[in-house]
């Protein structure tokens, strides 16, 4: 009787934390949807000159590109992202001329269509969505896109995420069906 008890709660309990993960999840879904802000890097051609370059770009304008990490939301991301973009256009043709490509670029905020995007358990979908859109030259080779608000993929000078999922800021998740497995039935191997 008392296992029959204990089954019916861990059952109870699990089809409670589902429901309330599934609802939380769906509501982060529709939020995250609404609030975020891209980089694209759009190369000039696919040649391997074009596709290094456009990475020496990326590099160069991620520094003012993490200006964003302190935004409150997509809106005040963006309007320091605007406020920078003079300053982004200039580094992305600076560095463009140090890897002595003869073309320019330019720098605009605006909405976009992107393929669907995944980072740890957030997925993206394909859609529109605003974004820095930074174009070399003609903008005709393969391009590098990430999500910068919320600030999925910005590095710090040592070349680690400022901020992913939480995992990499030293935070550790917990299973509550962990939790409840190892107080009725003790720890697995110990």
């Amino acid at each position: 009787m008392k296992k029959a008890l204990i089954i019916t709660a861990i059952l109870v309990i699990l089809l409670a934390s589902l429901l309330m993960w599934k609802n939380s999840w769906q509501a982060a879904q529709k939020r995250d949807e609404g609030e975020v802000l891209r980089l694209h890097v759009v190369a000039n051609s696919d040649a391997a000159a074009d596709q290094q370059a456009k990475q020496k770009v990326r590099e160069a304008i991620m520094p003012l590109v993490a200006s964003v990490k302190d935004a409150g939301d997509e809106k005040d991301a963006e309007r320091i992202l605007n406020e920078l973009l003079p300053d982004i256009r200039r580094k992305a043709e600076d560095t463009l001329q140090d890897c002595a490509m003869d073309y320019g670029a330019s720098a605009s905020i605006g909405t976009f269509d992107f393929p669907a995007k995944s980072y740890g358990a957030r997925v993206y979908p394909a859609g529109e969505y605003r974004a820095l859109k930074v174009v070399l030259g003609k903008g005709k080779g393969e391009n590098w896109w990430c999500v910068i608000f919320p600030p999925l993929c910005i590095f710090d000078a040592a070349g680690a995420p400022i901020s992913m999922d939480g995992s990499e800021m030293g935070v550790q998740y917990k299973s509550i069906f962990e939790e409840l497995w190892e107080m009725i039935f003790g720890k697995a191997g110990g």
